[in-house]
């Protein structure tokens, strides 16, 4: 070859070469550090792609199997319980044996029957106490009854103790005569209302006439903020069943705020007159430069109408009085005296409901003063609880637990689309019996000018639980403003720890559970209603007066849970296995009424202990068929997870031995490279030299 100075043909060979094989060798080690065959998609595309594949799968079969394994246990656990009790009915089977023999008095019947009753209640608390993850497994003793009015005139107690607004009592109960109405004396009529459910508080059926909540989720439901969190649309379904409107039609709200722009196509149909307090006239015009638009923003969350442009308020056909306490030249601030009037002036005009969107760090005695006042008249009070991540309600939110608002009043603090409490909100901390939730993030409603608006805060959580408030005033009239916040609360969904906690209160409104079917009965004082009592005197509340069925169409009080296990990675149908877990309370084997505290009880207790041990016989078989049928299925799981990870392997994962001899070839070629570069180089150098 010829030697040259102008190009170092030698030099470019042996550096492609260095470079082709520095190449190779940053290959051989990024599959060396990461293990696997295929780094990159140039690698293997087709490879990678059914490698990738085979990985996802996989990883779902791996929860599969995890899903499998929790379901096994919790049949493990259903089946722990039917065995013990099948032992406790083993042992009643003998005393009623014991009791039905001719040799024995009274007395030693009545000793033998409380040791049977105690075992039947036994079985009760087991099948209730048996759970898994928070949920009952076999417990179920009919249906659930919540007393929703409170008795003027007298007490229902369950076993002699008292029950107070929201406390429920079960089918149970009422079969075996533990519930009761006392009368104070006074010799006034009274009235008892229960709502009827399961006892997860939903409804045992379809209600009667109930159409779907669906055909009342149109576009302006759809936008209008918080609407569908909170089910509203169940609500206006049920409302027509119940042949009550559901949209507030008849309610006045009193929105005490900025006012309202009286001249607004979504609100002007649902405006009253109204009044300025602030500035001492008679126009409640929302035209404060500093707060202008919050108090339409608000109206319109509450009863913005549904006209098919838009958005919709939550009690749509609901009427707003709005209260101006903001004057028109200042610089936003609320004078606590304005704020009394404002409540006192609404009492006046009629308001069922009053929603203040507003508050302060201290309390105003005038204010306190005026909400007793309205409560006392039957008044419903919402006020929101403040937006500084406070861990308390500010004022006036903060005097729903003041013994004067005689649970009237209500605290609202703000939530997000996801159910996550906003980061701005008050928490319910000590007002937490009296807490609420709902939507208050990015809410759209009604504005100023004609237009609307997204706004976020407590302001805008406050007037959806106002509307549903309304919504449920006009779906039962014959409740109570006390009546009506307790709905609320006793209702709403639980969040956070279970019951009322100091973030979330009693949890978000729900008006799909406030809104179930209720049942009144009329007791009579001597004669006359649908029970009658003495003054003074008691009475037994029988089941047939509260039959459920004058709501429902259908009642399918449930007997088991139903639970859809996932055990494969696709959606078909027989990627599911089925288990259903029979109720084995003392209600559900028959046991509830049975007794052996004389012979033909005792006789009729073992037929009815028979009849008992057959329906738990059956029940254990299933779980174990069940619970095989699991273990097949983690089985089958297991197995074909190392199957598709050897075929992934094959596909993906590095040859470790065969790799580290080529990469170990490939490193001798970059060091020889290298040093053949060299020698290139070296040749001019050397040519370099003759020519000095």
């Amino acid at each position: 070859m010829a030697l040259t100075v102008t190009f170092n043909f030698a030099s470019q060979i042996a550096n492609r070469q260095l470079a082709a094989s520095d190449a190779a060798l940053t290959n051989s080690v990024a599959r060396l550090s990461s293990g696997s065959r295929v780094v990159s998609a140039k690698d293997d595309a087709a490879a990678m792609a059914i490698g990738s594949r085979i990985n996802s799968k996989v990883q779902a079969l791996r929860q599969a199997g995890v899903n499998a394994g929790q379901a096994a246990s919790m049949v493990q656990i259903a089946d722990g319980a039917m065995a013990k009790v099948t032992s406790i009915i083993d042992r009643m089977k003998s005393l009623a044996v014991q009791s039905s023999s001719g040799q024995l008095s009274g007395t030693e019947r009545a000793m033998i029957n409380t040791e049977y009753v105690a075992l039947r209640d036994e079985i009760d608390r087991i099948s209730g106490a048996t759970e898994f993850n928070g949920q009952t497994l076999v417990g179920y003793a009919g249906a659930t009854y919540t007393l929703r009015g409170d008795v003027a005139h007298g007490v229902v107690k369950r076993d002699g103790v008292a029950l107070a607004l929201g406390d429920s009592f079960t089918q149970t109960d009422l079969d075996l005569g533990r519930i009761s109405y006392e009368n104070d004396g006074s010799g006034v009529t009274d009235r008892l209302i229960v709502s009827v459910s399961d006892q997860d508080g939903n409804a045992l059926g379809t209600i009667a006439g109930a159409g779907s909540a669906a055909a009342f989720e149109d576009a302006e439901y759809r936008i209008s903020g918080g609407l569908g969190i909170i089910h509203a649309s169940t609500a206006y379904a049920r409302a027509a069943a119940y042949g009550t409107s559901g949209s507030g039609n008849g309610i006045t709200v009193a929105v005490i705020d900025s006012g309202v722009d009286t001249g607004h196509s979504q609100l002007a149909a649902n405006l009253l007159a109204g009044t300025d307090i602030a500035d001492g006239d008679a126009n409640p015009m929302d035209d404060n430069a500093a707060e202008g638009g919050h108090g339409t923003h608000v109206a319109g969350i509450i009863a913005a109408v549904n006209d098919g442009a838009g958005t919709q308020g939550v009690a749509f056909q609901a009427k707003i009085l709005p209260i101006k306490v903001i004057q028109t030249a200042s610089g936003g601030g609320i004078n606590p005296n304005d704020v009394a009037s404002a409540i006192n002036y609404a009492v006046a005009q009629g308001a069922k409901i009053i929603n203040m969107s507003l508050g302060g760090t201290a309390p105003s005695a005038a204010e306190n003063t005026a909400i007793a006042a309205a409560v006392a008249a039957g008044v419903v009070v919402i006020s929101s609880s403040g937006n500084s991540s406070g861990e308390s309600p500010l004022w006036p939110a903060q005097y729903a637990i003041d013994p004067n608002a005689d649970g009237s009043m209500l605290a609202v603090g703000a939530t997000d689309f996801l159910d996550h409490m906003a980061s701005f909100s008050n928490l319910a901390g000590i007002a937490k019996d009296a807490t609420v939730d709902a939507p208050g993030v990015n809410i759209l409603s009604t504005y100023v000018g004609g237009g609307l608006a997204y706004m976020s805060g407590t302001s805008m959580a406050a007037p959806l639980v106002a509307g549903a408030a309304a919504v449920l005033e006009s779906l039962f009239p014959n409740l109570s403003g006390k009546e009506i916040t307790n709905l609320i609360t006793s209702t709403a969904r639980d969040m956070g720890q279970a019951g009322a906690d100091k973030t979330w209160g009693q949890g978000i409104v729900d008006l799909a559970r406030a809104s179930l079917p209720q049942i009144q009965i009329d007791i009579g004082i001597g004669a006359g209603g649908d029970m009658t009592v003495n003054s003074g005197g008691k009475g037994t509340v029988v089941a047939n007066l509260l039959d459920p069925t004058t709501v429902y169409s259908s009642i399918n009080a449930p007997t088991n849970r139903n639970y859809s296990i996932k055990v494969a990675s696709d959606t078909g149908s027989s990627d599911r296995i089925g288990v259903a877990l029979d109720a084995i309370s003392s209600y559900n084997l028959g046991l509830h009424l049975s007794t052996v505290d004389s012979l033909a009880n005792a006789t009729g207790a073992i037929d009815a202990l028979d009849t008992a041990m057959d329906r738990l016989v059956k029940a254990r078989a299933g779980l174990g068929s069940s619970l095989n049928r699991l273990d097949f299925a983690a089985a089958n799981i297991a197995t074909t997870v190392e199957n598709s990870e050897a075929a992934r392997s094959a596909l993906l994962d590095l040859d470790m031995a065969s790799e580290m001899i080529v990469a170990t070839s490939r490193k001798v070629l970059v060091q020889v490279g290298v040093a053949m570069s060299v020698q290139g180089n070296m040749r001019q150098h050397d040519l370099l030299n003759l020519l000095q």
